[in-house]
């Protein structure tokens, strides 16, 4: 489902980019998007803290966003 637009940050590049938010897998998380400087799909919200307060400060979104890039690659 589409939300809107959301602020993105690659993991390989760290380019900032605005991207479409999409749901990933009918959760609260939005899927990654491809990153428009280094081509790259590991990419993750930045700031995103919905279901986990503080989230982005502790480095949570990386550990959740590798878990969402290990199951991709595995189906691909």
């Amino acid at each position: 489902m589409f939300r809107g637009f959301t602020q993105f940050v690659c993991n390989d590049c760290g380019h900032k980019f605005t991207g479409p938010d999409m749901e990933w897998m009918c959760t609260v998380y939005p899927a990654p998007v491809k990153c428009p400087k280094c081509g790259g799909w590991h990419t993750y919200p930045s700031g995103f803290h919905v279901c986990l307060p503080l989230g982005g400060l502790f480095g949570l979104n990386k550990r959740i966003y590798r878990r969402i890039w290990k199951s991709i690659e595995e189906t691909v």
